[in-house]
This record gives C-alpha cells, sequence and structure tokens, in this order.
C-alpha cells in the first residue's frame, strides 16, 4: 500500500483511507488490466535474462521449486515465497542459477546482516520498507536461500537439480546474525490468575471469553481453532479431534502445521461445562456449525490487536502483554495456545504428553515450554482452573455481546462488530479473509 494512501487525513484513519484506494485501484484493475500487463512485462523481461548457456535464472527456478512445494502438500511455501521475493530475489533473482557463487550468497548474507543491526538498535520493524528484522526472521530467510539450492543440487525431482555435478554456492558460508541473534525472543504468556481475571470481566464480551477460554484450555493453534466444528468436540469420549487448519495466507484449509498437528487433545473437565452449554446453543444441526464462528470475521493481525484491546477492557495491564522488547514479544492471540502448553508443564505433565497435545513435530519445541515454565516465579495461580459461572452460563454479556443480544443475534455476519467500543470498521478485515 503506498504510503501516502494509508496515513489518517481529511477525518479518516489510515485503515480507511487505505480500503478506498485498495477499492479504487480494483475498480481501476478489472477495467484496464493494469496490474496483470506490468507482471507480464515482467514476467518477459525476466525471461530475456535468461542465459542461453547457463540456464534458467533464480527467478524462475524458484517459481517452479514453489510450485512442486506445493503439490507436496507443503503448508509454509507462500512464506518462503515472500521472503525470496524480498530478501533474495533483489540480488540474485535475474541472475542463472549455474552462475551463483559463494560471493552472491555471503552479499545476501551481509544484507540480512545489516537488517539484524537496524531491528536491534530500534528493537522492532518500522516504515514501509520493513528493512529491520530479529535475527530469527532472518534465520527463516536463510533458510529458504539455503534449502532452494540444496534442492537445486540433489532435489528428488530429476528436473529441479539443475546445479547437478556442480558445488553449491551455500556450503561453508556462515549464517547471518550470531548465536545470540539467531535465538528466538521470548514468548509473552497469560500468567493463570491473569486469565481468571480476563475470563471473569463483564467489560469483555461473552463470546470473546468464550473465544478465550476454549483457546487457552484446549491450546489450539488459531487456525485449527477457527474452523474447529461441535461434531470435532467430542463429549461423548472425551477428546477433541484435530484434524485441519485455516490457512490465513492462501484464505483455505489445509492440514495441521505438522505430522504430530492430526492429534486428539483431552477435554479439560474445568472446559467441559461451557462446551456443553455452547453445543446446546448452537441448536439443531449443531454438528456441522463452528464452535467459534466470530473467528471466521478476523485476520491474524487484527485478532492480535483485538486480543490485547480486550486485555486492558480487563485491567491487564503487566508490560510484557502490551510491548515487545529485542528479548520478547508482546501477547497475541496466539498467546493463549502458548499459555496453554505453558501451564501442561507447570502441572508437572510429562514432555512427551505435552509434545502430543500439543502437535510439536519437534521435542525441542516442547522443552522450550518446559524451560519457560521452569524459570517461572511468583504467585501465578492455579492453571485450568474452573471456569467462572458467568461464563459456563452464559451471563454477563460485554459491550459487544450486549449489541449482538439487541439485535436478536439475527446475523453472523462481520459487519455487526462495526461501532462495538473500541473497535473500527472490519470491513477491511473480512475482505482479507476472504
Amino acid at each position: 500500500m503506498p504510503e501516502k494512501y494509508s496515513t489518517p487525513a481529511g477525518g479518516k484513519t489510515a485503515r480507511e483511507r487505505a480500503e478506498l484506494y485498495a477499492e479504487a485501484r480494483q475498480e481501476r484493475e478489472d477495467e484496464h488490466g493494469e496490474l496483470i500487463a506490468e507482471k507480464r512485462e515482467r514476467d518477459a523481461a525476466r525471461q530475456q535474462k535468461r542465459d542461453t548457456e547457463q540456464g534458467i535464472t533464480c527467478d524462475d527456478w524458484f517459481d517452479e521449486y514453489h510450485a512442486y512445494q506445493r503439490e507436496s502438500g507443503h503448508t509454509d511455501v507462500r512464506k518462503k515465497k515472500l521472503r525470496w521475493s524480498k530478501w533474495i530475489s533483489p540480488v540474485i533473482g535475474h541472475r542463472p542459477m549455474a552462475s551463483i557463487t559463494r560471493h552472491d550468497v555471503e552479499d545476501i548474507r551481509d544484507d540480512l546482516d545489516r537488517a539484524i543491526a537496524a531491528w536491534k538498535k530500534l528493537g522492532r520493524s518500522t516504515g514501509t520498507q520493513g528493512r529491520e528484522i530479529s535475527g530469527k526472521t532472518a534465520m527463516n530467510i536463510w533458510s529458504a536461500l539455503t534449502s532452494s539450492f540444496k534442492a537445486a543440487t540433489s532435489s528428488k525431482r530429476r528436473d529441479l537439480r539443475v546445479l547437478e555435478g556442480r558445488p553449491n554456492p551455500c556450503v561453508g558460508v556462515e549464517p547471518p546474525g550470531d548465536k545470540g541473534s539467531r535465538q528466538s525472543r521470548r514468548k509473552t504468556f497469560i500468567y493463570p490468575r491473569e486469565a481468571a481475571v480476563l475470563l471473569a470481566s463483564e467489560d469483555v464480551a461473552l463470546e470473546w471469553r468464550e473465544i478465550y477460554a476454549i483457546a487457552l484450555y484446549t491450546y489450539l493453534r488459531p487456525g485449527e481453532l477457527r474452523v474447529l466444528t461441535h461434531a470435532d468436540v467430542r463429549l461423548d469420549v472425551g477428546h477433541i479431534e484435530v484434524t485441519k487448519a485455516w490457512d490465513y495466507l492462501d484464505g483455505k484449509i489445509k492440514p495441521p502445521k505438522s505430522r504430530n498437528g492430526v492429534r486428539r487433545v483431552p477435554i479439560d473437565p474445568a472446559l467441559r461445562p461451557l462446551l456443553e452449554r455452547m453445543r446446546r446453543d448452537a441448536g439443531e444441526g449443531a454438528d456441522a456449525a463452528l464452535v467459534v464462528p466470530t473467528l471466521s470475521s478476523f485476520g491474524e493481525d487484527h485478532l492480535a490487536e483485538h486480543f490485547r484491546l480486550d486485555l486492558k477492557r480487563a485491567k491487564l495491564l503487566r508490560a510484557e502483554l502490551h510491548a515487545s522488547s529485542v528479548t520478547h514479544v508482546k501477547a497475541n492471540f496466539r498467546s493463549c495456545r502458548d499459555s496453554g502448553v505453558t501451564w501442561l508443564a507447570m502441572t508437572g505433565l510429562g514432555v512427551d504428553k505435552i509434545q502430543r497435545r500439543a502437535g510439536h513435530e519437534d521435542i525441542k519445541t516442547t522443552l522450550g515450554y518446559v524451560k519457560q515454565a521452569e524459570d517461572l516465579t511468583g504467585e501465578l495461580g492455579a492453571p485450568f482452573a474452573p471456569l467462572p459461572p458467568s461464563l459456563v452460563n452464559g451471563g454477563g454479556r460485554g459491550p459487544l455481546g450486549q449489541a449482538r443480544a439487541k439485535l436478536g443475534n439475527r446475523t453472523k455476519s462481520p459487519m455487526i462488530l462495526v461501532g462495538a467500543e473500541g473497535l473500527e470498521s472490519v470491513r477491511g478485515v473480512a475482505a482479507s479473509v476472504d
């Protein structure tokens, strides 16, 4: 989005101006096809840059590799594509794969080092260019580069092995950052006593307290929770079947993140009464209904904003919840999952059981939560405590729930959220989800 169209002006917020610009741009594109014409010109120019002796360019090869990964069922290919386009393509994209040398790879590494240094100085990413990144993000970009050249030399698919018999230019090159900067920032989680305050607060809408309770007590990933149906909640046998997830980037249902993501999560006794009441409220045909349909009206970033807003409504103002630093990430909706997994470690549950319930592919991921729980001190409250009666029984609606109740809950449209206290129009939110 051009910066001049994404700033407040003329009595409109930045978001409102951006939405208006996007609408106008789309109408012009529908009529004239300017963007697709520009894309075709770029594709033609890229084709002209192919070297007849040395073969396919890096960008063209990656497009084929990207398509192959999608066909193979990888769920992170779009993120890799974005990393490649922003950080790798400008340096080597137009060059033939066979012409890339160690020095070219080091140029990309040095660019990432500069971005890490800028991030350390600011403690965050700023501006429209986003040229400040954490060490963890830099390593993700580095992985997109090194895995690509590894595939170009030894892919299972023969037509992708364009560097077969040639040296891999990434081999032996030191990664970006130092050991310290490559460590992930600490995740901020909700203390059990803070969760009790949040779930009991009548300043927070009932439907959102329901969502937070389920997210905390089942520790599902946001995408898994979004597509959870009542049929997946097996009250008869006491577990939740996790078999699918929502892809926020591609806007469609996909398999869970990892092979271990397909799993059964035990229903915590404290959560069961809430799930039973919500199923009764769903009425006839509940099996096919989403457990928390409200999530379908929000993108990932908007969920994070809304979650922090609700924390403030509940008077939960701990600094780590609302501001990031070089060492930790501020709370977002996914913090509910991180909190639930950490609570499991606080209860003393075995690491193998935590790994299975959380759907972690690597035991090291689970051990990170265990370590975080071991580092905690002070009175944090009891994990998975009984839910407040007002939540279980469906009373005590906050301002958003009251607005919906007045309308008789006649619509599931996200537009019902417009005008609720503290929320801007979600018109753009719904568009991003679609």
